[in-house]
């Protein structure tokens, strides 16, 4: 049973770069359909599946979030589209605690990302975070907005 929430932190992209990109492909891609439906034609074809890639990953994009939640016992993480369950990190398992200024490049980019020795990062934008060592060696970076509040929510219950 989960016992009190001691912080949460929504962060969500900034879709409005999305929305110009989606705007401007929308009467790209009704061209393209109309091409295509005018006059078959297999590059117009390849050009309008493009599109529709494009737009798909822009709404797809648009609706990214990583949700962290901090209760008395243990975090919860998600990047929402990509993953539908929680990561769960029990503060049992939590050797180590430290504010950290990342570098996304080293973790190969935003998102949920596993480096070769398994540690994994969840981040979002930015380049502050929490960096949560656990007791079989594995690192855990959690990207913030807000890395006091995450750091004294999830020292809360740790030994």
């Amino acid at each position: 049973m989960e016992t009190g929430i001691l912080f949460t932190e929504l962060q969500q992209s900034d879709y409005s770069q999305f929305l110009v990109i989606l705007f401007a492909l929308l009467p790209a891609n009704a061209f393209l359909i109309f091409q295509v439906i005018r006059h078959f034609n297999l590059k117009n074809t390849i050009i309008l599946g493009i599109m529709i890639f494009a737009t798909i990953l822009c709404v797809i994009f648009s609706f990214t979030r990583l949700e962290i939640e901090v209760s008395e016992k243990e975090i919860k993480c998600r990047l929402y589209p990509f993953y539908f369950s929680n990561q769960i990190i029990s503060k049992e398992e939590i050797v180590g605690i430290e504010k950290v200024i990342y570098e996304s490049k080293n973790w190969g980019g935003w998102g949920v990302r596993t480096n070769s020795r398994g540690d994994k990062a969840y981040t979002m934008y930015g380049n502050k975070g929490v960096q949560v060592t656990l007791k079989n060696g594995k690192i855990i970076l959690l990207g913030t907005q807000k890395p006091n509040q995450l750091y004294k929510a999830i020292s809360i219950g740790t030994d």
